[in-house]
């Protein structure tokens, strides 16, 4: 049980966590595109190379670094259910 909710947790926090940094850097990669190129064509290649970005932060520490946020979370909140 405990570790089922440790693994709900933890996915739900990874996804959280790399959807908020993916739209902060398609923000920031809007702004200094649209310096160069049209404002559809920015858009597309932002949310292109963020989506690549993304996928490789689950793969990488991101994921070591949420896994063991998450392993704590859930140890303490099974010491309190104990």
């Amino acid at each position: 049980m405990v570790r089922g909710l440790a693994e709900e947790i933890l996915q739900g926090l990874a996804e959280f966590m790399v959807r908020g940094l993916a739209e902060e850097m398609v923000r920031g990669l809007n702004e200094v595109m649209l310096r160069y190129l049209d404002e559809e064509m920015a858009r597309g290649l932002a949310e292109k190379i963020v989506r690549g970005l993304a996928e490789e932060i689950v793969r990488g520490s991101a994921e070591e670094m949420v896994r063991g946020l998450a392993k704590e979370m859930v140890i303490g909140l099974a010491e309190e259910m104990v």
